[in-house]
């Protein structure tokens, strides 16, 4: 039993997708500026639903160049990662406790 139709998930995902566009649009020169330094540090963050892939979407929905979008999603996987192992380590709460 489908309870809602495909037409649903299409309508609604191609207005998320206007939406977004038009304040992408809104915000350009911004974007152009800041638009790699806010990706690297999105995917930085070592939490749950942030990373590579929300990083992805997020550069899909921004229209950012695809190659400069994939090293500003490595450089933040990596600073994600050494975070990571140096709070595994116990290096990071020797600062912070």
């Amino acid at each position: 039993a489908r309870l809602l139709k495909y037409s649903f998930y299409k309508r609604s995902f191609n207005y998320a997708i206007v939406l977004i566009r038009k304040k992408e649009a809104r915000i350009k020169d911004k974007m152009n500026k800041y638009g790699y330094l806010a990706l690297i540090v999105y995917v930085a963050i070592p939490l749950p639903i942030v990373g590579v892939y929300s990083g992805c979407i997020i550069a899909w929905l921004l229209n950012l160049p695809r190659r400069k979008s994939i090293l500003a999603i490595s450089i933040g996987a990596a600073i994600s990662t050494l975070l990571v192992t140096l709070a595994s380590v116990g290096i990071i709460s020797a600062f912070f406790a």
